[in-house]
């Protein structure tokens, strides 16, 4: 019997290896037996008196450790996946506050209350540090992320289409306010990050054995890097979404859809004014397919570039604020901003290797290929008219008056390049071909 009051008040579970409550059926029988013996007036053993007296407390006990050890299941089950490494730094700290209740700590024991009270401040402690770590990242680094993800670097085409020229400034200024805007956010994401750990580290409590302390210290290190290498995973991701997102923008405005109708591709707003010529007696478009290929392709590296100006994270050592060194890495990231050749510490080759950057490049590049068939139908419907300028006009007339010729000869032929005309005013002076507003 008075075993019941001398069993630990902590249990290991066999399956999970998890610590669970020692529910102790036996000391609230015990309570309960002592309690129906007492109403009926009979004598009550010692041992089981004195549960009986403790009986509230016994239970107040119960429902503070039931609940403590609740809350230390649900910290085991947080759902940042980046703060799981951190966790069970502290998990292994708060785990050694709760070791004394497998061993020594037992329902009658005298420091059992200072016990709860130590593991209540273990916990209450660590649930207040991880949820001031999620608030650091949900709103500084997720939040973040996801502006990142959607900045637009290719602006949607204009009402009035634009020259050459002006399309090269228009998508170069757009992709270097992305650019500015990407870095800014990167720059904002890593200070969130470094706060996640130098915050973890400032409530991390070290072991007071010099070779504990170290191996603290190391694992410490290691899972700080590892949330750096996470976060800033997540930074390249979103920043290829937005370079993706912003080729396909590009690519979309300046492509002649073949599985669409010649309607629906004049639907959309070209981007491009040009004209046609007579050059050499032959029709010919200025700019040329070429020419409007050039600058698109350029507008194209002008987006996939801008990851040149999103440095790489500088790891820094956690709990280290040297001022020495933080200016060391200010001079560095300065350095590398405005230094092209040193592209390999900036985001720009993980961005320009992507799979579907490439895809998307490599689509981009051949965008015109449609525009340019279409064009050679448009200009064919010309060709009735190619007499006009492919026989010489003083040759012709000699030729023709060299004959013998009535009046009515004349007026036939003058009625002939009246009619000419007639068609040629009926024919639209513009029409639009995909990315193209072109005006004869």
């Amino acid at each position: 019997m008075s075993q019941c009051l001398l069993a630990n008040i902590i249990d290991e579970d066999v399956d999970t290896q998890e610590m669970v409550l020692n529910n102790n059926e036996q000391l609230f029988v015990l309570i309960r037996e002592a309690d129906l013996m007492s109403q009926m007036s009979l004598e009550v053993p010692p041992v089981a008196k004195t549960a009986l007296y403790q009986q509230k407390k016994l239970k107040q006990h119960k429902n503070c450790l039931e609940k403590l050890l609740k809350r230390h299941k649900e910290l085991r089950n947080l759902s940042r996946e980046e703060l799981i490494p951190l966790l069970e730094i502290h998990l292994e700290i708060l785990d050694n506050v709760l070791k004394p209740g497998m061993t020594t700590i037992t329902w009658s024991s005298l420091n059992i209350d200072s016990f709860l009270e130590k593991y209540s401040e273990c916990v209450a402690h660590i649930e207040s540090l991880f949820d001031r770590l999620c608030k650091i990242l949900n709103h500084r680094v997720d939040e973040t992320l996801s502006q990142v993800a959607e900045v637009e670097l290719c602006p949607v085409a204009p009402e009035n289409p634009v020259t050459i020229q002006a399309f090269s400034t228009i998508l170069s200024a757009s992709a270097a306010e992305g650019a500015d805007f990407l870095e800014k956010r990167s720059l904002a994401v890593e200070d969130a990050v470094q706060e996640v750990i130098e915050v973890f580290v400032k409530e991390s409590s070290f072991n007071e054995e010099e070779e504990k302390s170290k191996q603290q210290k190391r694992k410490i290190t290691d899972v700080s890097v590892g949330l750096q290498h996470q976060c800033s995973k997540k930074l390249l991701e979103s920043v290829i979404t937005s370079i993706c997102d912003s080729l396909e923008v590009l690519l979309h405005s300046t492509s002649y859809n073949e599985k669409i109708s010649f309607e629906e591709n004049s639907m959309k707003n070209p981007w491009f004014k040009a004209e046609v010529h007579l050059k050499d007696k032959k029709l010919v478009m200025v700019p040329s397919i070429d020419d409007i290929q050039e600058v698109i392709n350029k507008a194209a590296m002008d987006i996939i570039s801008a990851s040149r100006q999103i440095i790489q994270w500088q790891y820094k050592e956690p709990g280290r604020d040297d001022e020495k060194t933080g200016k060391e890495a200010g001079l560095y990231k300065s350095a590398s901003k405005s230094d092209c050749s040193t592209a390999g510490l900036t985001l720009y080759r993980q961005v320009s290797e992507d799979k579907e950057i490439l895809q998307l490049y490599g689509s981009i590049q051949t965008c015109m290929k449609n525009t340019k068939l279409e064009l050679d139908n448009y200009l064919e419907l010309f060709s009735k008219y190619e007499h006009l300028w492919q026989n010489i006009r003083n040759e012709e007339i000699q030729t023709f008056v060299s004959e013998k010729r009535e009046l009515i000869d004349f007026e036939d032929k003058i009625k002939y390049y009246l009619q000419v005309k007639t068609y040629i005013e009926k024919e639209s002076n513009e029409t639009t071909l995909g990315c193209i507003k072109l005006s004869l």
